[in-house]
C-alpha cells in the first residue's frame, strides 16, 4: 500500500512538472498571446529585478521598449489583477515590465501622466509612448505582451 501511494504521488509530480514547464506556453501565438487560464501564486516581491523605487529611473532603464506597471497597494481593482497581471509578467519572454508601487503622486515621475491606477505606460526611448489606465485598459493590453 505504501508504494502504491508512492507512485501515485511520483507519477501526480510528475504530470504536474510537464504541465508547468512544457504546455502553458505552447499555444500561444506570434500575432497576440491569450491570457492565462490559470493564474500563479505570485507577490510584486517576486519580481525585485523589476520593482523601481526611484520616480527619477522610470524614464532611464536599460532598453529603449519597455513598460511599466503602476500600482496602488490599497487599490481594489489592482488587487482585482493582481494575479493575472503578475502571471503575465512572468511568461514575458519578449516584453520588460517594471513594476512601480504607487503610494501617493510623488512615486509617478512627473513627465508620466498616470493618476490613477492600475496603469501600464509604455515607454519608447526613455519618453511616454503611450498610457493605459484602469483596470479594463490595462487587461486590454496585456495579451499583447510577448
Amino acid at each position: 500500500m505504501k508504494t502504491a501511494c508512492r507512485l501515485l504521488q511520483l507519477v501526480f509530480l510528475a504530470a504536474l512538472t510537464m504541465f508547468i514547464f512544457g504546455g502553458c506556453r505552447a499555444q500561444t501565438t506570434t500575432m497576440s498571446n491569450p491570457l492565462p487560464t490559470t493564474t500563479l501564486d505570485l507577490d510584486y516581491a517576486d519580481f525585485p529585478e523589476l520593482l523601481i523605487d526611484n520616480p527619477v529611473l522610470q524614464l532611464s532603464m536599460p532598453e529603449d521598449d519597455y513598460y511599466i506597471y503602476f500600482y496602488g497597494r490599497y487599490c481594489g481593482h489592482c488587487l482585482e489583477i493582481k494575479n493575472l497581471v503578475l502571471t503575465t509578467i512572468y511568461w514575458l519572454e519578449v516584453d520588460k515590465v517594471y513594476i512601480v508601487i504607487v503610494d501617493g503622486i510623488e512615486d509617478v515621475n512627473a513627465s508620466i501622466s498616470v493618476t490613477a491606477t492600475p496603469a501600464m505606460v509604455h515607454i519608447v526611448d526613455h519618453a511616454v509612448a503611450t498610457v493605459h489606465q484602469n483596470k479594463t485598459n490595462v487587461l486590454n493590453l496585456l495579451p499583447t505582451l510577448e
